[in-house]
């Protein structure tokens, strides 16, 4: 507690009073040994109880100072001055010139001087009065471990020591080894002919609800495409019907023309349609005898 002299300023350092309304403390200063002259130069914020340090800056070299404290409350009472004498201040001396032992060591509270860590003291890492450098800190051992490896198990690779840098892989994957799998698109997943790639659920979904391409079938569904389905039976005057035709008589051929593609599954009536027709047609060969009894 008191003042120190440094270069070109001068370190204050007291106990904060233990009220727990203390909310600053008065710093006065004189550059003769005279309360009585001195003016208040800061009020910095203080806390209860704790020690606290101030520093008188940019001052002359060589400059003789004194100072008083004094400690104000919330309620702006003031306590007494410390020292209490008005012609014994707290005294210092500006330093002239610089020496390390003029200037205080650093902490994490004080500003001064460190001294350099060397590599053994980097790389122990309990040392935490000294500084590291660039180069220091680059070769520590804890933070670049360069004996140290990498491993990687299947599907992973490139792992190796931790001296380089590293670039992990992944191999990919099939019937018999995990691995990276890229996702097929639509159109390899309606072909069915990839074997490399993964289907999506949407893709899937996709693929089972859209419609074959003409002239394919899929289970419990046909399709009928554009076109003219023609024939020539001798029904010898016997109803034959077909899709959207009415069953009529016809002692020559038969030719149904379809407008547009049709699609027909279980769930539509059109299959039942074309049931009809076929029942038609067999009790139609039926009759002939191509069929039997």
């Amino acid at each position: 507690m008191g003042a120190t002299g440094l270069y070109r300023a001068i370190r204050l350092g007291w106990t904060n009073p233990t009220a727990s309304d203390l909310d600053h403390t008065e710093i006065w200063a004189s550059q003769t040994n005279d309360r009585a002259t001195a003016t208040r130069i800061a009020a910095p914020a203080s806390t209860s109880g704790t020690q606290q340090i101030w520093l008188h800056e940019n001052l002359t070299p060589g400059a003789v100072w004194y100072y008083w404290i004094r400690s104000a409350d919330t309620s702006t009472n003031l306590s007494g001055f410390l020292p209490s004498s008005a012609t014994a201040g707290w005294t210092a001396t500006v330093i002239t010139t610089i020496a390390s032992t003029d200037l205080p060591v650093a902490s994490e509270t004080v500003a001064g001087v460190l001294e350099i860590a060397t590599q053994a003291e980097a790389d122990a890492g309990t040392d935490d009065q000294r500084a590291l450098t660039p180069l220091k800190a680059k070769n520590n051992a804890a933070l670049v471990p360069s004996t140290r490896t990498l491993t990687t198990n299947p599907p992973l690779t490139g792992g190796g020591d931790l001296s380089t840098n590293r670039t992990l892989d992944m191999t990919l994957a099939t019937e018999t080894a995990d691995g990276s799998i890229e996702l097929a698109t639509q159109i390899e997943t309606d072909a069915g002919t990839d074997d490399a790639r993964a289907v999506s659920p949407l893709k899937l979904k996709t693929n089972l609800t859209t419609p074959p391409p003409i002239g394919a079938t899929t289970p419990n569904t046909i399709k009928m495409t554009t076109g003219t389905i023609t024939g020539d039976l001798a029904h010898q005057g016997s109803n034959i019907g077909f899709h959207n035709v009415a069953p009529v008589a016809r002692s020559t051929g038969w030719s149904v023309t379809f407008t547009s593609d049709k699609i027909l599954d279980a769930g539509s009536t059109t299959l039942n349609e074309v049931a009809n027709v076929l029942c038609t047609l067999i009790d139609y060969l039926k009759s002939r005898g191509d069929l039997g009894a």
